[in-house]
C-alpha cells in the first residue's frame, strides 16, 4: 500500500490535531518531564499521533529514540500503515533505553530495531524512509549534521518531523538550524508550537519539513 503522505504545502496546513491522547502505559514517570504536568502531558503526543494518522507512512526512522514513546504515538496513529521502524539513540538519557524502546514499539509495529549509537557516524541511513522524525543532538551544527543525513533519505513525497524546535529559549539553535536547512535546500516548513509556557519557560515546538512539489 502506498503511503498516504502530503503532496503540497496547502496539505500541510490541513493537519487535524486530535485533542489528547493517553500517556499512562506508554510513558513511565522517569522518561520525560511532561509526565508530571497534567496540563502539558496532555497538549504533546497527540500531535505526534496526528502526525502518524495523518501521513500513513510505511517507513519511519527516528533519531534520539530515548524509551520510544514519540514513535509509539506516531506509529498508532499511523494505524497499522507502518511496516518498517528503525531508530538510533546513544542512550545519553537512560541506559538500556533501546531494549525498552524496542519492546513498546513492537507492540505498534512488526519490524522495529533500534541501534544504540550517534547518529553521526553515520554516511547513510539503510532505506528511504516516508515519515523520519529528528530529535537527537540539539546543538546548531549537530541539527544541521543530522537534518542533512535526513533529507539524503527522504522519500520524494516524504516529511521530516524535527521537535524540540523553538525561537526562544534553550531551543533556539535548533530553529535557527531548521530555518538555514530550509533555505540551504528549498524546503517548505509548517511550525506547530502545542508548548507555550513549558517548565522551561520555552515553547517547545515542531517543525515539518517537505520537499515543494515538481512543477506539472
Amino acid at each position: 500500500m502506498a503511503s498516504k503522505i502530503a503532496r503540497s504545502v496547502k496539505d500541510l496546513e490541513n493537519i487535524d490535531i486530535v485533542p489528547s491522547v493517553p500517556i499512562d502505559g506508554v510513558i513511565r514517570p522517569g522518561d520525560d518531564r511532561l509526565y508530571f504536568d497534567p496540563v502539558l502531558r496532555r497538549k504533546y503526543y497527540n500531535y505526534y499521533f496526528s502526525y502518524g494518522r495523518y501521513f500513513r507512512p510505511t517507513k519511519v526512522y527516528e533519531m534520539g529514540v530515548r524509551t520510544g514513546y514519540t514513535a509509539y504515538y506516531i506509529l498508532s496513529g499511523a494505524a497499522g500503515s507502518v511496516k518498517k521502524y528503525r531508530g538510533i539513540d546513544l542512550e545519553s538519557y537512560l541506559h538500556g533505553s533501546s531494549a525498552h524502546a524496542m519492546a513498546l514499539l513492537s507492540k505498534v509495529c512488526s519490524d522495529v530495531r533500534v541501534h544504540t549509537g550517534n547518529s553521526h557516524a553515520l554516511k547513510s541511513l539503510d532505506d528511504c524512509y516516508d515519515l523520519i522524525h529528528v530529535d537527537g543532538d540539539h546543538t546548531y551544527g549537530g541539527k544541521l549534521q543530522d537534518l542533512r543525513l535526513a533529507l539524503d533519505s527522504l522519500a520524494p513525497d516524504g516529511v521530516i518531523v524535527v521537535d524540540d524546535c523553538s525561537p526562544i529559549g534553550l531551543k533556539a539553535p535548533i530553529y535557527k538550524a531548521v530555518k538555514t536547512f530550509v533555505a540551504e535546500h528549498d524546503l517548505k516548513m509548517r511550525w506547530f508550537h502545542p508548548l507555550c509556557g513549558s517548565a522551561q519557560n520555552a515553547i517547545d515546538g515542531h517543525a515539518l519539513l517537505m520537499r515543494p512539489p515538481k512543477p506539472k
